[in-house]
């Protein structure tokens, strides 16, 4: 499949002859789902590295994972990290929670790597996952 994008100077990108991607299958433009996509991901994964309280309007807003990830991962600390990072993925307004977001983590040398899950407002489901350290 070919598709050429052609953006001139100073002017939006056009699409060469179809009027949309096309590489998700989706009913709706899938590349206005790939955008919304990958804006969910970046936003929960601020949320998910901004310290608490460091935002000053949203006083509950993050979880701070980069200081917590540093330490020796034992039982009551994976619980309590999972309930933390559930807690904030609930709390994205695109997020919805019945059925709940997953939340899983394994162990890596140096860290953890997240894995997340989730149903956007939209009914898309949403996965990726990400090591703390790397941000």
């Amino acid at each position: 499949m070919g598709l050429d994008l052609r953006a001139p100077f100073g002017e939006d990108i056009e699409l060469a002859g179809f009027g949309d991607l096309d590489v998700l299958g989706g009913q709706r433009g899938d590349y206005d789902f790939v955008v919304e996509r990958e804006e969910l991901i970046q936003r929960l994964i601020r949320r998910l590295m901004t310290p608490k309280g460091e935002w000053i309007p949203f006083p509950k807003y993050g979880a701070g994972l980069r200081e917590k990830v540093h330490g020796v991962v034992t039982a009551n600390f994976a619980l309590s990290l999972k309930a933390e990072i559930f807690e904030q993925i609930s709390m994205e307004p695109d997020v919805i929670r019945n059925p709940p977001p997953v939340v899983e983590f394994s162990t890596i040398p140096g860290g953890i790597m997240v894995y997340i899950k989730v149903l956007t407002r939209a009914l898309q489901p949403i996965d990726f996952s990400f090591n703390p350290r790397d941000f």
